[in-house]
Parts: structure tokens; C-alpha cells; sequence
């Protein structure tokens, strides 16, 4: 028995000391191409509403509560379809010093946000003021009319245009140069700017993990958002109830 195993053994070795990119390669492909497939068909599915969550610590509850008890509330037809498998910074200091695998999975969030899969985003203040440079979401008052933005005003978070405008133009300033932009006096941007409505924040939402310290968790909503319906009727289930925990 023994000399059987140690015959196997020995060809196995001689295989793959010659031979093993011959099985290795092939197999990467086809898990690449499998990999690629499966999420094809997932993203073509249709789906009621597409929530992303980023730079929380913990989702579990909040895909529990987004796709099972709300779309139970609903009584929707299709799913609600979380995604929180990005790798974020989870800080302004590590903003800069990105790695290859955050730079993917940033491109790939931003993709999901233009191509329509992302509808609501549950992440943190500063993040959402740096992709307003580009910018990914919307405008609050595009989904929601005055006197409800009146009524949740105390948990609305603003961003001053003029602010954004400027930090977006020294950065293309020093990627079009190779140059840091020359530091100007500081600029009170709240004299001056025009306050745009860009999220709620939802640091009473219970469904939600503990967020990263450095900043507030918010959520805004796609400029390209294919649901805009349901993705209003979700907005006003998360803010009632934060108001009546709030009062409770």
C-alpha cells in the first residue's frame, strides 16, 4: 500500500513541477469567467430598489431589515438587493493613500451609481461630499417636495456648492500639472456659498452598524437612479421611523 501511495505521490510531483500552469491557468479562467457570469446575471435580474452601504462595520442587520422587513411592509414583487462587498477608506487619511484593491472598488461603486444599480447609499458625511465633485447624487430637493424637506430639516446635511466646486477644480488643477495648487487664505464658505441639500443624516437609524468615527452616516440618493419611486417611499420608511424613535 505504501509503495502505491509513494508511485502516486511521485507522479503527482513530477506533474506538477512540469505541468501545473497547464491545470492552473485553465482553471483561473474558468473561475474568472464564472465569476464574471454570475454576477452578470445577478445585476440583470430586476430588482425593486438597489441599496449600498459603505465604511460601516457591521451590515447584517440592515440587509436583514432592507431586504426582508421592508420589502415585507411593501409587500414588493421583486427584491431589495444590498451590496456592502466595497473596500473604502474608512478615513480622510486613508482617502490618500489608497490601495489598488480600494481604487477598484471604488471604480466599481461608481459604475453600479451611473449604470443605475445603486439607488440609496448609506455611508458617512465626507465621503458623499467628495463624490459630489463628480457628482453621484442627487439633489434632495428632486425627490422630495419643500414641506417634507421642512418637516425633516433637523436631519438634512448640506454641502456648500462654491466649496465643492473649488476642492474639485485644485484637483484637477494637480493631476492636469503633477503640482500641489498653491494654498489660498481660508474662505467661510457658509457666508458666501449656496447650501445644497444632499442627504439625511441617519444616525438614529437602528438597522445600521456602528459607523467610522470621523464622520456622521447619511444617506443620499443616485443621480441616475432607475427607481426613483421606490426609492422616495424607502427614504420616508427610514426617516419616519428614526422620528418615531426619536419621540419614543
Amino acid at each position: 500500500m505504501k509503495e502505491i501511495f509513494k508511485k502516486i505521490w511521485k507522479k503527482f510531483e513530477h506533474f506538477w513541477e512540469y505541468y501545473k500552469w497547464y491545470a492552473i491557468v485553465p482553471i483561473a479562467i474558468i473561475a474568472i469567467v464564472v465569476s464574471f457570469v454570475s454576477t452578470y446575471i445577478m445585476e440583470s435580474r430586476p430588482f425593486a430598489l438597489g441599496v449600498a452601504i459603505m465604511n460601516t462595520s457591521d451590515v447584517a442587520t440592515a440587509v436583514k431589515e432592507f431586504e426582508i422587513n421592508y420589502a415585507m411592509e411593501r409587500e414588493l414583487e421583486l427584491p431589495v438587493k444590498v451590496s456592502y462587498d466595497f473596500v473604502h477608506p474608512k478615513d480622510m487619511k486613508q482617502a490618500a493613500l489608497e490601495t489598488d484593491d480600494t481604487i477598484a472598488s471604488i471604480q466599481k461603486y461608481q459604475t453600479m451609481m451611473r449604470n443605475g444599480y445603486v439607488d440609496v447609499t448609506f455611508t458617512t458625511d465626507w465621503v458623499v461630499k467628495e463624490y459630489m465633485q463628480i457628482p453621484l447624487y442627487e439633489d434632495l430637493r428632486t425627490y422630495f417636495d419643500e414641506a417634507f424637506l421642512a418637516e425633516y430639516e433637523e436631519y438634512i446635511y448640506y454641502i456648500i456648492k462654491e466649496e465643492v466646486e473649488a476642492e474639485a477644480n485644485r484637483k484637477a488643477y494637480e493631476e492636469d500639472t503633477g503640482t500641489l495648487a498653491e494654498t489660498s487664505e481660508e474662505v467661510n464658505w457658509e457666508e458666501i456659498g449656496e447650501k445644497i441639500p444632499v442627504a439625511f443624516y441617519v444616525e438614529d437609524c437602528e438597522a445600521l452598524g456602528e459607523f467610522y468615527l470621523d464622520a456622521k452616516p447619511v444617506m443620499a440618493f443616485s443621480k441616475d437612479a432607475k427607481r426613483k419611486d421606490e426609492t422616495i417611499a424607502f427614504a420616508k420608511w427610514i426617516l419616519e421611523g428614526m422620528k418615531k424613535e426619536d419621540a419614543d
